[in-house]
């Protein structure tokens, strides 16, 4: 009966190891060797007879006091088959076994099966590759400089980085060898997230790029830059605020609702009021308050200044009443009207010298003859009321960029006020 390692193991079945292809050039043999006691060879003063030591040769002699070793022929030596796993174990017909597993291993690494591939990172490849070798090998690659082109299973040939390579853990009845798990992946964008920069209402894109930083998007300025790794990989966060416009962007409009005060009016009329009697006298409309539709519009820009149409202020009008009255003594009043308008510059009343049977007044005071007397109406004629006017305009500090460049946020106030 052929014999294993030594002259105690008798290879059981048909005398001869189980064989398995493994993938790039190895192999794995199984052995399941009989030939001994039950009763005591199991024992621990026998375990150089039945147990080797991992990563031993197949084809090492295994002699110990009473057993010499047993040397393989040539031609049945396979290559840098190293222990794997040993021990001694019933098969499921109940034989008594010694079991014996060997892979080829060598003191350089090679790929232990195909490699898996993925785009779960944000479309971007990541390869997971298994990788084997003898104890002790030198595995000699750097992670985060190291790179591959990988084109397997048909996909486009482009570089990856190494990202991480840890070493497998081994079960507890397995040595000889060391496992290196390696995870190569792509360099690019690894995450964009969408939001708004809560104190100003900016749109903002936070993109988390692997290895190497993209390029910046049209219309933000780039607010934070962060160096962090992935696996051991660099990544760059960058944080951009937009300065394009539309409402999505920087820069943004709104509209609400808002309480206006429309100017009250300043006017002169002239009426009869009474037989041949003619009056002319200030007419004046109080201020009242309207609902107006107010327009905020939001922008961002580097100058810290806003230009645009002039502001609102509220009109002012200056009236001056005068003339001479009975026994030709002169009469002079003036006032001043704050918000409001004039709605015309006035009026005079004149008396002829010898009445004619028509009697003119102003402002209740009857025209001495031979005189005028005026209402003069001065100020602002500019109605607000039916136009769009401006009612605020500021700048305030909002952001420094990465350069520090500084960002003012520049917000005009319009009302458009309803007709009288």
């Amino acid at each position: 009966m052929a014999e294993h390692r030594n002259e105690g193991l008798k290879i059981s079945g048909f005398q001869a190891p189980e064989v398995t292809q493994l993938q790039n050039g190895r192999y794995r043999l199984e052995f399941r060797c009989t030939g001994f006691s039950k009763s005591e060879d199991w024992y621990y003063e026998n375990k150089e007879a039945i147990f080797a030591e991992y990563g031993s040769l197949s084809n090492a002699l295994m002699a110990v006091d009473g057993l010499n070793g047993s040397e393989a022929i040539d031609p049945s030596i396979y290559p840098n088959m190293r222990l794997f796993r040993n021990r001694l174990e019933y098969t499921p017909s109940g034989n008594f076994v010694v079991y014996f597993l060997y892979e080829t291993l060598t003191t350089s690494f090679v790929q232990e099966s195909a490699d898996k591939v993925d785009y779960e990172l944000n479309g971007l490849r990541r390869v997971t590759r298994s990788l084997i070798a003898k104890e002790g090998a030198n595995y000699g690659k750097t992670v985060a400089t190291d790179t591959i082109s990988h084109s397997e299973h048909g996909y486009s040939a482009i570089t990856l980085y190494l990202a991480s390579a840890i070493e497998d853990t081994k079960d507890v009845d397995e040595g000889g060898y060391v496992r290196i798990i390696e995870t190569w992946v792509e360099a690019g964008t690894l995450r964009v997230i969408e939001g708004y920069a809560t104190a100003d209402n900016i749109k903002t894109l936070t993109y988390t790029y692997l290895v190497n930083e993209g390029s910046q998007p049209s219309g933000y300025a780039k607010k934070t830059r962060t160096v962090e790794n992935y696996d051991g990989l660099q990544t760059i966060t960058v944080e951009y605020w937009n300065t394009s416009s539309g409402i999505d962007g920087g820069n943004y409009s709104y509209q609400e609702t808002a309480s206006f005060v429309m100017p009250g009016t300043v006017d002169a009329e002239s009426k009869g009021i009474g037989t041949n009697i003619d009056a002319g006298y200030l007419v004046v409309t109080s201020p009242y308050r309207v609902s107006a539709t107010a327009t905020v519009d939001v922008s961002y820009s580097t100058i810290s200044t806003v230009s645009g149409a002039s502001l609102y202020k509220e009109p002012i009008v200056d009236t001056q009443i005068y003339g001479s009255s009975n026994f030709n003594r002169g009469f002079t009043k003036t006032s001043s009207y704050s918000n409001y308008v004039r709605l015309s510059s006035g009026l005079s009343k004149s008396q002829s010298e010898f009445p004619d049977g028509s009697i003119e007044y102003i402002q209740g005071a009857r025209v001495y003859g031979g005189t005028t007397g005026y209402i003069d109406i001065n100020g602002s004629n500019s109605d607000p009321a039916g136009s769009t006017i401006t009612v605020s305009r500021k700048a305030a500090p909002a952001y420094k960029d990465i350069n520090g460049t500084q960002y003012y946020r520049h917000t005009t106030v319009t009302y458009l006020i309803p007709s009288r």
